[in-house]
């Protein structure tokens, strides 16, 4: 079975702009995006991040990547044909250390937080990812958008 998933990563070599040397793509050509698959692969970011003798996140900030993961992944997945995209990076500063999700779409629409309804199932995703990020962009163009959060994993 051929998987449409796609694995870039990179050449290891340590960066002078304080970017860790472990960037993940991935890329389903065909719109058949999975969440699994993503949070299968932010937890082998995560691992290579501890393999590589970097400050390894703590479980709780673990959790919290591979939840942000799977909720853009599904978000692409249900509101954008065709392609969509992840992107993973460790991003370091003296004051902090970061798990960089990017997921990118051929829907120009950003998304919208959905008002709460108990009587609804789904629909809270976007909510969640801000509630666990420290900062969430949306880059959108005619072509699509990308949608980027920030999460800290002290």
């Amino acid at each position: 079975m051929t998987s449409p998933l796609m694995q870039q990563a990179s050449d290891g070599h340590h960066r002078s702009d304080h970017r860790d040397p472990l960037p993940r793509r991935l890329i389903w050509h065909d719109g058949a995006a999975t969440s699994a698959a993503a949070r299968q692969a932010a937890l082998a970011f995560l691992d290579e991040a501890r393999s590589a003798g970097l400050a390894p996140p703590t479980d709780y900030a673990a959790e919290k990547v591979q939840l942000v993961v799977s909720e853009l992944v599904t978000n692409a997945r249900q509101h954008a044909p065709g392609p969509c995209g992840l992107h993973l990076e460790l991003e370091r500063s003296a004051a902090c250390r970061l798990a960089r999700v990017t997921v990118w779409d051929t829907s120009p629409h950003p998304p919208a937080p959905q008002p709460p309804d108990p009587q609804r199932i789904g629909g809270q995703g976007l909510r969640i990812v801000q509630a666990v990020s420290r900062r969430l962009t949306v880059d959108a163009h005619p072509a699509g958008k990308r949608v980027q959060a920030d999460i800290e994993l002290a």
